[in-house]
């Protein structure tokens, strides 16, 4: 497995719960700077392994992405997924202002800080169904 695609919320879920599923899907979702992209140049599929692989999905500026609709059309790609069993794990960065690095004046970091916590989830943001997704937390210092 490559190193570089090993995201942070699968690395912590196995480091906390030493296990992993049976299929694990890395989904990078990119948005292009064009309002819109086809529908079929949206989606770029790579097999890594037999348990690891790698989704790409691309969308315009003025696109909703609707990750659990798009995932209806992986079985073309050799990768079918049962929308009921599909859980979703996203990794989600809480930022810590603090006086012990130089860098940022400290009333930009608390603005940074409440602005990055008041932001749209990334579950309302793709459509992800609540009930299927966990966000692992992981914790930044400015």
């Amino acid at each position: 497995m490559i190193p570089d695609l090993i995201p942070g919320a699968l690395r912590h879920n196995f480091d906390s719960n030493r296990a992993l599923h049976e299929r694990i899907v890395l989904l990078t979702v990119e948005t292009e700077t064009v309002p819109f992209v086809a529908a079929e140049a949206r989606m770029d599929v790579r097999h890594i392994d037999r348990r690891f692989h790698q989704v790409i999905l691309r969308y315009g500026y003025m696109q909703e992405p609707d990750i659990p609709k798009t995932f209806e059309k992986l079985a073309g790609a050799g990768l079918s997924l049962e929308p009921g069993k599909t859980w979703f794990f996203l990794g989600k960065e809480s930022i810590i202002p603090t006086r012990r690095r130089r860098g940022m004046a400290l009333w930009r970091e608390r603005l940074f800080a409440f602005l990055t916590r008041n932001a749209w989830s990334a579950v309302s943001a793709f459509c992800l169904p609540p009930e299927r997704s966990v966000e692992i937390r992981g914790y930044i210092e400015l």
